[in-house]
C-alpha cells in the first residue's frame, strides 16, 4: 500500500508511506476488497471473507503506515438489513464501497479533498450508508433492501459487490436479465441479455438500461438461482 502527497515544488506526487501487505492466496477476490478513504484519519482495508477492517494511517516521519485499530463490527441501530440475518456484530460478509472522486466537486471545494460517502453492501441483503468516525462504523441510512421479494422476483438480483457501482448522483446494479419484467428467463443458464438498474438519489427513482448481448458459453456469467 502506497500513500502519496502532492508537491507544488516538484509539481508531482511524492511517496510518503509504504506498507507491505499480506499475500492474497486466492488471487481472484480483488473486486470484493474494501478500501476506503476516511480523510485525515487514514484508510480502512478489509480482505474479502475476513472478519475485520484494518484502520491504517500514514506516518510521514517514518514513511510507514501505523495500524490504528481493527474494527470488527458495525452499529446498525434501528436499520434492518434484508432478512435481518446481518446484525453488524460480524462484518465478514460486509463490503464497503465509496463514491468515486468527482473532479467538479473537487474544484468547487477549492481543491480540498473531501471524504466521499461510504456505502456498506451485504450480498443479497441490503445496501446502506456508513459513517466512519474514529474507530467505529455506524449505519446511518438504509438505501436498498436487496432481499425484498418484490425486488428479487422482478430483477433476479445477485447483488455481489463487483456488480454494484456508486457515484455522487447514482447507484448502479448489474442485472443478468433484460429490463422487460415480463420476459421469461426460465431454464436460461448463461447471461445473454444483461441490463443495468440505475438509482437516482435526488429523485429516488429507478431507470433500467438494456446492455448489448454478452458472450455465451462456459465463461459467461451464470444466472443466479432465485428461490
Amino acid at each position: 500500500m502506497y500513500a502519496y502527497e502532492w508537491s507544488d515544488v516538484s509539481n508531482g506526487f511524492n511517496l510518503k508511506c509504504l506498507n507491505a501487505m499480506a499475500d492474497e492466496t486466492v488471487q481472484n477476490k480483488y473486486q470484493k476488497y474494501s478500501f476506503v478513504n476516511i480523510g485525515d484519519e487514514g484508510t480502512l482495508i478489509k480482505v474479502e471473507g475476513t472478519d475485520r477492517f484494518y484502520h491504517y494511517k500514514c506516518d510521514p516521519t517514518t514513511g510507514t503506515f501505523a495500524t490504528v485499530d481493527e474494527i470488527t463490527s458495525v452499529t446498525m441501530g434501528a436499520i434492518t438489513c434484508g432478512d435481518g440475518s446481518f446484525t453488524g456484530a460480524d462484518v465478514t460478509t460486509l463490503v464497503l464501497k465509496q463514491v468515486r472522486d468527482d473532479p467538479q466537486a473537487y474544484a468547487a471545494n477549492n481543491y480540498v479533498q473531501q471524504v466521499n460517502q461510504i456505502y456498506g453492501i451485504v450480498t443479497d441483503q441490503c445496501i446502506f450508508k456508513v459513517d466512519a468516525t474514529g474507530t467505529t462504523l455506524t449505519a446511518t441510512e438504509l438505501v436498498l433492501d436487496l432481499h425484498a421479494a418484490s425486488t428479487r422476483a422482478y430483477r433476479q438480483y445477485s447483488s455481489l459487490p463487483e456488480h454494484i457501482d456508486i457515484t455522487s448522483k447514482h447507484l448502479a446494479i448489474m442485472s443478468p436479465v433484460q429490463c422487460d419484467p415480463n420476459a421469461d428467463n426460465t431454464g436460461q443458464v448463461y447471461v445473454t441479455n444483461p441490463s443495468v438498474d440505475v438509482y437516482t438519489f435526488s429523485s429516488t427513482t429507478w431507470t433500467c438500461i438494456d446492455l448489448p448481448d454478452s458472450d455465451v458459453g462456459t465463461q459467461a456469467w451464470t444466472l443466479p438461482l432465485v428461490t
